[in-house]
């Protein structure tokens, strides 16, 4: 590992600045109208950009977005940002790029009425950033674009309108004879691939027994082998795209009259699909040619209560100087069961992990009060850097002039090398038990461990280690309706761990106070057991938690009008490799409240978002943010355009005297 200089190494840090009041105001009315089916968002011209799917989404359900994208191979990554209706700030994940595809799932809890504001940034080659849609600012994720997308989320109520239970009526007792199972996909959306739709009687797949005309699908219990007795059952619909993942699922309950309560003898009948696609390009641009190849598998396939998934990406631009451009992921899954290995985004609470591709093993346990998520892999492969240039000593001064962003250090007494940084092997380990099903309540813990392979690289600098440990909870009571959770989590984060875990001698020699000497001792005592500690540490000190961050929400879901109150706050220097893009130094309240009229077809949304900065009262003067939002949206008949009015009110103040003059 190399340690390497550059005069401008603190260029970055900047000095807090006084002699100035911050306020800004930003005014806007949104109004919009669209067809309520699912299609393309198409905001302008772009070169990178063709499309994005979809335009529209059911509230609470997680959704897929997909970007096309104009030559994809000089695109080397891909991120979203999003905010759902009423909130300041946006969250950003990476997305999973196979071809000329991005793709990114938004979670349930983001999806919500009347819209989710979203845009996308895409990184070059050559490192640089652009918006989409464009945006004036040079850094998309410090300057959002003025004009960003929207995903139409539909009203309460639209979550299951794909799929149309016809027979059994949900809730209705019906005898042995009248038991037919009938359903209607008529709804179902384009990305839907019909013919996979999974049938699901008290947990057992009946789909074998399944007839289906044009976009009905009945099953007959007596042709089925299947023996419905008397007592209550849960029907299941499960939808899927056309990547083999679950789209849409409803359920509903019915009662078969008898005496006795028995469940579904179940098939062992195997079904599975399989799609594969070749593609090979060549382009001309002036006297140079440049081959694309590409190829990808989509298998999915299932027996009794076993499901089976695997995908293959393999292209013509791997190569050993880039992030891992191919892609792949094999799973087995049952209700209780789940492990797959590959290209994964695992789920855990988002103060900890969110939107970070892990190549590895990802697993999940659920039994009936007991649970476990565990996640194990390389968030980043290790990438060489190299030696550029060899310089003398007394010519290093210019050199470093003429190219201050380079990386310099020393390789002799008398000559310096001109570097390029490379990347270091990144490892990553996640574990969360969970006790609770999650229905009514779950409790549950988390341990992410994370840390730069020092060796896997020669050309290095600042190799990092980082730990967080969290808890999280959710608890619903009277029929769901009302809904309390919250999260938290405390972090170690290490800088740089190329000199290893300082000794008793080094802390003497880097603190003259005694009592600073004792609490780097006591975090050393402490942490040293499971992350490097030395001066590059954050926290050294345990009096002062600024590496704290939590989350709380109350939830009332009454009279069709959902309320809800949250409080955030996130220490200064809280860090987590598994959520890098996690907005720090900042706590407040949030209070939003959605309410159904007019028989489900208006809906109205109004939201505040009261924060403010320096949690750990660092600086010289502390910003408030706020920001109000109201919308109200109309949903006439499906053949009818659908139409939303908004109004919203970011404000940031700091107080700060212009006069005065501050050191």
């Amino acid at each position: 590992m190399l340690k390497t200089y550059s005069p401008y190494k603190d260029s970055l840090s900047g000095k807090e600045r006084g002699n100035r009041m911050l306020f800004s105001a930003l005014l806007s009315v949104v109004f919009a109208a669209s067809i309520i089916a699912p299609g393309a968002v198409v905001s302008q011209v772009s070169t990178k950009v063709a499309s994005v799917t979809p335009s529209s989404a059911a509230p609470k359900i997680p959704v897929t977005l997909r970007v096309a994208l104009h030559q994809g191979e000089t695109i080397e990554k891909v991120y979203l940002a999003y905010r759902a209706f009423g909130s300041g700030d946006y969250t950003r994940v990476e997305m999973d790029i196979v071809g000329n595809t991005a793709a990114a799932t938004l979670p349930a809890q983001a999806v919500l009425p009347p819209f989710v504001e979203y845009y996308i940034v895409l990184l070059n080659r050559g490192g640089w950033l652009e918006s989409y849609p464009l945006g004036e600012g040079v850094d998309p994720f410090e300057t959002p674009p003025g004009k960003t997308l929207q995903l139409r989320v539909g009203i309460e109520g639209e979550s299951d309108t794909q799929i149309v239970f016809l027979s059994p009526d949900p809730e209705v007792r019906v005898s042995p004879a009248d038991a037919l199972i009938s359903v209607s996909l008529l709804r179902a959306d384009s990305l839907v691939v019909k013919r996979a739709t999974q049938i699901l009687l008290d947990g057992a797949d009946i789909t074998a027994g399944a007839v289906m005309s044009d976009d009905i699908i009945v099953i007959a219990p007596e042709n089925t082998g299947v023996t419905i007795r008397p007592g209550p059952h849960r029907l299941t619909v499960r939808l899927f795209n056309r990547e083999g993942r679950l789209h849409r699922s409803a359920s509903i309950t019915f009662t078969v009259t008898g005496a006795s309560v028995s469940m579904a003898e179940p098939t062992d009948a195997w079904r599975y699909t399989t799609s594969i696609q070749l593609e090979s390009r060549h382009e001309e641009i002036g006297s140079m040619g440049t081959w694309y190849n590409r190829g990808s598998i989509l298998f999915a396939g299932s027996g009794g209560d076993w499901r089976f998934n695997g995908n293959a990406f393999v292209t013509s631009d791997e190569k050993a100087n880039r992030q891992p451009q191919n892609r792949y992921y094999a799973s087995v899954e049952s209700p209780w069961l789940r492990v797959g290995y590959g290209d994964a985004y695992p789920s855990f609470p988002n103060l900890i992990m969110s939107g970070k591709r892990v190549r590895g093993l990802i697993s999940t346990v659920r039994l009936d009060w007991f649970g476990v998520d565990l996640a194990l892999g390389k968030t980043s492969r290790d990438i060489e850097g190299a030696l550029l240039q060899t310089i003398g000593r007394d010519t290093l001064g210019a050199a470093q002039q003429a190219d201050p962003s380079a990386a310099y250090a020393p390789i002799n007494d008398t000559t310096w090398g001109k570097f390029s940084y490379g990347t270091f092997s990144r490892s990553l380990f996640v574990v969360r038990p969970s006790f609770g099903s999650g229905e009514f309540w779950q409790f549950g813990f988390t341990w992410l461990k994370s840390k730069d392979d020092v060796g896997s690289i020669r050309y290095g600098v600042r190799p990092q280690e980082n730990i967080v440990l969290g808890t999280d909870f959710v608890a619903r009571f009277d029929e769901r309706r009302i809904e309390i959770s919250g999260q938290g989590a405390f972090s170690a984060f290490n800088s740089d761990i190329s000199s290893g875990t300082f000794t008793d001698a080094d802390i003497d020699s880097l603190f003259e106070d005694e009592s600073k000497r004792n609490e780097a001792r006591e975090v050393r005592d402490i942490l040293s057991k499971f992350i490097t500690v030395n001066e590059n540490l954050t926290p050294l000190s345990l009096k002062k938690l600024a590496t704290a961050a939590c989350d709380a929400s109350l939830t009332l879901n009454y009279f069709d009008n959902a309320l809800k109150f949250a409080y955030l706050f996130r220490g200064s220097d809280y860090s987590s490799l598994g959520q890098t893009f996690l907005r720090k130094d900042i706590q407040g309240i949030t209070v939003t409240d959605r309410i159904r009229l007019a028989e489900n077809r208006v809906f109205a949304t109004a939201g505040i978002e009261m924060l403010k900065d320096n949690t750990s009262k660092s600086k010289i003067a502390t910003t408030s943010f706020t920001n109000f939002n109201i919308a109200v949206s109309y949903f006439p008949d499906t053949e009818y355009p659908s139409a939303t009015l908004g109004y919203g009110l970011f404000s940031s103040k700091n107080y700060l005297d212009g006069k005065a003059v501050y050191a």
